[in-house]
This record gives C-alpha cells, structure tokens and sequence, in this order.
C-alpha cells in the first residue's frame, strides 16, 4: 500500500474511508490494468468528500464509463 501519510496529516484524516474492492473492480472491468497507486488511492482515501470533491471531483466508480479514453485513464473532473 502506498503512504498517503503527507495528504491525510494535511486534511486530518484520521481513518481510511476509500472504495470497497467490489466498486474499484467496476473501473478495472472497463480499463483492465491499473495503477497500483491508483487502486491505493481509491481503497484508502476515495470516499473522503474534504479532499476529493471541492471545485474538481474525483470521478467515482460508477461513472467511469462516461469518462472512457483510450489513450488516458481520466479519474478527475475540472470544475
């Protein structure tokens, strides 16, 4: 598992509160390999809404058919 000791002293997190491996397996369904720190990312610290849904949102599971490339793995919206 990757440290995400620096990002969760910064926001304060104190708890893991990420994606059950059920919903991560929705992306890796439609994009097959991923980034090991991707899946780190989303397992540990995707659910937190402080850190990840301020003015850019990160993508959740579900909705990763909408965001589909194949040329890059877009897991964040802009504004």
């Amino acid at each position: 598992m990757m440290d995400f000791s620096t990002i969760k002293k910064l926001f304060g997190i104190t708890e893991p509160n990420g994606f059950a491996e059920n919903e991560i397996k929705i992306v890796k369904d439609i994009f097959e390999d991923l980034p090991k720190v991707f899946i780190d990312y989303y397992t540990e610290l995707g659910k937190i809404q402080n850190l990840n849904h301020t003015q850019d949102l990160l993508i959740i599971p579900e909705r990763f058919q909408y965001y589909k490339n194949d040329d890059y793995l877009i897991f964040y919206s802009e504004s």
